[in-house]
């Protein structure tokens, strides 16, 4: 299995950040009251966030529509309870689909405001597929 620094560093048109700090990482679980999976830490401590492929991945940058804590807050207040212990890894901007993690490190996808769906075991999994 590749790491996620690999499949991440493979992808066209990549364009990344400078990666955060364990402060950062920490202040971000807090302000959203939950924790980052592992592999999701170990990306936005690497990255900070990134876009490939057309794709933009969430983080922990300063532009809005793809910093994790604003779109998952957002999210959030237009859902209720529904996605309350996942945050927004990607929203794909097409028909609603969001791609969504727990703590535990696992991805769901969602139609907006729909149940979310069990997609794979983690960030490094998603990537690759």
């Amino acid at each position: 299995m590749k790491t996620l620094e690999q499949i991440i560093e493979q992808r066209k048109d990549l364009i990344k950040g400078q990666g955060v700090s364990e402060k950062e990482i920490v202040d971000a679980e807090k302000e959203l009251k939950m924790t980052f999976a592992d592999d999701y830490r170990l990306y936005l401590k690497k990255y900070g966030a990134v876009s490939f492929d057309a794709r933009e991945l969430t983080g922990l940058v300063k532009v809005n529509r793809i910093n994790v804590i604003n779109v998952t807050k957002e999210l959030w207040e237009k859902t209720g309870e529904l996605y309350l212990n996942m945050y927004v890894v990607e929203d794909l901007g097409v028909d609603g689909v969001i791609i969504l993690q727990d703590s535990k490190g696992f991805i769901y996808q969602c139609v907006y405001g729909n149940k979310a769906d069990k997609l794979c075991d983690s960030l490094v999994k998603y990537l690759e597929d």
